[in-house]
């Protein structure tokens, strides 16, 4: 197996829900304060937006009384191997929300959330043939997303 790594990820969707709840905000709330539409904030919540502009972490923190560092400083580990990429976990998170949507699944849980995401990216890694770039798997990710609720 190849030499894993660890990359670093803003966890800037949690780190919005978590001063949301502090302040006792909805995101319809946080749009109005903002002017940010309510599809770009949950896009961010959902970690489905990829590179917000500093404005619009300026302006969500200034509704959300916090410095923009503080929705940017909580970090989560994965691990990749070399051939992987940001733009396969950008894919994965795509098709897990696709996949909720469909299957009507909730992906407020963010423990939940971060499961399903690194359960498609490993085993993505962990099936990928040597000198290939690794794929989202849309049949695992239509399997382990729900799963735990038939439990």
């Amino acid at each position: 197996m190849s030499v894993v790594r660890q990359i670093r990820y803003i966890m800037l969707g949690d780190n919005i829900k978590t001063f949301l709840k502090g302040q006792g905000m909805t995101v319809k709330k946080l749009s109005e304060a903002t002017g940010i539409p309510e599809p770009s904030i949950k896009n961010m919540i959902y970690g489905l937006s990829t590179n917000p502009k500093a404005d619009t972490i300026i302006k969500i923190a200034k509704a959300l009384q916090c410095a923009p560092q503080e929705l940017l400083r909580e970090e989560k580990t994965v691990y990749e191997t070399p051939q992987s990429n940001f733009s396969l976990y950008q894919h994965i998170v795509q098709a897990i929300h696709n996949t909720a949507k469909r299957k009507n699944i909730s992906l407020e849980n963010q423990r939940l959330r971060r499961f399903y995401i690194e359960e498609a990216y490993n085993y993505a890694v962990a099936n990928t043939k040597p000198n290939t770039e690794p794929t989202v798997d849309e049949a695992f990710i239509d399997w382990i997303v729900g799963k735990e609720m038939q439990s």
